[in-house]
C-alpha cells in the first residue's frame, strides 16, 4: 500500500510540473512541440487515476463501499453544479443556449469535485457507523 501511495504522489508531482510547463507552452508560437507540451500532463494524470483505483482496491469491502458512495455523490453534484454555473455564462455573455456554449468554468470543477467528495465521504462514513 505504501508503495502505491509513493507512485501516486510521484505521478501527482509530475502532473503539476508538466501542467505548469503546459501553461508556459501556451505563450509559445504554434508548433508541434507546443501541442506536445500542452498534452503532456495527460499521461501522469492517467497514472494518478490508475494508482488511486489500485489503492482503493486494497481496502476492505466496507471502505470500498464508502469511497464509491462518496465518489458517486461527488460526480453527480459536480456535473450538475458545473452545468448550472455555465447557464448564466452561456446566456448573458454569449447570448446563446447552453447546448451551443463552448465556455464552461472548468477551473471550478476540481475544487467542486473535492468539496463534494469530502461531503459524500462524511455522509457515507456517518451512515456506516
Amino acid at each position: 500500500m505504501r508503495r502505491q501511495v509513493c507512485y501516486m504522489m510521484g505521478c501527482l508531482i509530475l502532473f503539476v510540473a508538466l501542467f505548469a510547463l503546459a501553461g508556459l507552452a501556451t505563450t509559445l508560437p504554434d508548433s508541434t512541440w507546443r501541442l506536445l507540451l500542452m498534452w503532456s500532463p495527460v499521461f501522469p494524470a492517467v497514472g494518478v487515476g490508475f494508482f488511486a483505483a489500485r489503492a482503493v482496491s486494497l481496502l476492505d469491502e466496507l471502505q470500498q463501499r464508502i469511497y464509491l458512495e462518496a465518489l458517486a455523490f461527488s460526480l453527480a453534484n459536480t456535473v450538475l453544479v458545473a452545468v448550472v454555473l455555465s447557464l448564466p455564462l452561456a446566456h448573458y455573455a454569449y447570448n446563446r443556449p447552453i447546448w451551443l456554449s463552448t465556455e464552461t468554468p472548468i477551473i471550478c470543477v476540481l475544487p467542486m469535485a473535492i468539496f463534494f467528495w469530502a461531503i459524500g465521504l462524511a455522509l457515507a462514513r456517518r451512515r456506516y457507523r
